[in-house]
């Protein structure tokens, strides 16, 4: 079980993450959308959480194309302004969560580790079933 992360701040995202979630899997980047599109197919099943990192409105008109892939899956998107047509081109994507600007990356991060932690108690309620 980990966390896919694409966009920005990867790296600071990451070093907050190690720091808050050390129980949790880990935190894969995807450096291109068609490695985070790569990813999704293939490994949908493990209960992935996706963490979106766009860097502009424009990325996040791209990532519409991602709806069918990310539908079922706890995805955040970590917004790269407030404005109403950014925030609601992030809803479309149907996210667990939508993080401000404003909002610490450990916040963030504490976030991503807790919907991974819970992935984890759901894969693991299913499997004793």
């Amino acid at each position: 079980m980990s966390a896919l992360y694409w966009g920005r701040d990867g790296e600071a995202f990451g070093a907050c993450y190690a720091e808050l979630a050390e129980d949790v899997g880990g935190l894969e980047y995807q450096a291109s959308l068609g490695d985070l599109c790569q990813n999704l197919l293939a490994r949908r099943a493990e209960g992935l959480v996706v963490v979106l990192a766009p860097s502009c409105e424009e990325d996040l008109v791209v990532l519409q194309e991602l709806r069918p892939m990310l539908l079922g899956l706890p995805v955040v998107v970590r917004l790269p302004s407030q404005e109403d047509t950014v925030t609601r081109l992030a809803h479309q994507l149907h996210p667990r969560f939508v993080a401000g600007g404003g909002l610490a990356l450990s916040s963030v991060a504490s976030i991503v580790g807790s919907l991974v932690r819970a992935s984890q108690q759901k894969a693991g309620a299913g499997l004793g079933s």
